[in-house]
């Protein structure tokens, strides 16, 4: 069993992988952990598998035969490789700073009842990218994506969903991270249970923070730990009206989070 397992959900993003494990072998490079890469491949058809065996050929290749979405996709990558922490990565992050992976590794043996760490992610400007969230509440998804949120009762909500009355400049359990970088303690995801793959892309990651949360295993940003990442937002690039016939991405949005409130219908935010 090694000691951090990274594993990387493809979809299309051949050139992103190829940069994303280039700087990933880097920060690894003196490293005495023992560190297994898996890049799991939703049928991207883009020739990812050619390009890692002929450039990386100390990742394992894993080809799911279809898209099977994003959080089904992790769990194949966890069957695959057991370890003591999984570390899932999105193809479009990149380690900026030396032994990120050693530091998120340190953090979590030195608290052994955190489940969750999550380094700060930056923007490929340089700026903050708000990547930690508290739970959202009912209208969250619309605010952000209709003229709705120009409201100054929306913003009122948008702010304190996003934490942005906060410098993000200091270690804290928070509600959430966003699962493009995402460090997890191997027993307690046992204890838990893996992705929930219902949610074929979007709300997975809220919906394991929570259930971590619900089972007493805190989940932690670590501001001074920091990665780059290109987030896209591919869902919310129509209005959403639009995006509904336009826009397969924000269907699966629309679904994942109708399926999110079915899911804790009834409940409190914990």
């Amino acid at each position: 069993m090694v000691d951090v397992s990274v594993i990387i959900v493809n979809y299309k993003m051949r050139e992103s992988i190829r940069e994303a494990l280039t700087t990933l072998f880097s920060d690894i490079r003196e490293t005495a952990l023992s560190i297994a890469v898996t890049v799991v491949d939703n049928d991207s058809s883009d020739g990812v598998g050619e390009m890692l065996a002929r450039d990386f050929p100390k990742v394992n290749f894993l080809h799911n035969g279809g898209n099977i979405g994003f959080g089904a996709a992790n769990n194949n990558g966890i069957k695959f490789t057991p370890a003591h922490y999984y570390f899932f990565l999105n193809p479009d992050t990149r380690f900026i700073e030396p032994n990120t992976i050693k530091r998120l590794h340190e953090f979590m043996e030195s608290k052994p009842r955190a489940g969750i760490c999550a380094p700060r992610l930056m923007n490929t400007d340089g700026t903050l990218q708000y990547s930690c969230c508290r739970f959202p509440r009912v209208m969250v998804p619309l605010y952000r994506r209709t003229v709705l949120g120009q409201t100054g009762h929306a913003r009122k909500h948008l702010d304190k969903f996003l934490m942005s009355g906060w410098e993000h400049d200091k270690r804290r359990m928070v509600d959430w991270v966003m699962g493009s970088a995402m460090f997890i303690r191997a027993s307690a995801l046992d204890e838990v249970g893996l992705w929930d793959d219902r949610f074929f892309m979007y709300f997975e990651d809220t919906d394991l923070c929570r259930r971590f949360w619900l089972d007493h295993w805190p989940v932690y940003y670590l501001s001074d730990i920091m990665l780059e990442h290109a987030h896209h937002r591919e869902s919310a690039k129509l209005p959403v009206w639009e995006g509904v016939f336009k826009s397969k991405t924000t269907r699966y949005h629309i679904a994942s989070w109708l399926n999110y409130l079915w899911k804790y219908r009834g409940r409190s935010s914990l």
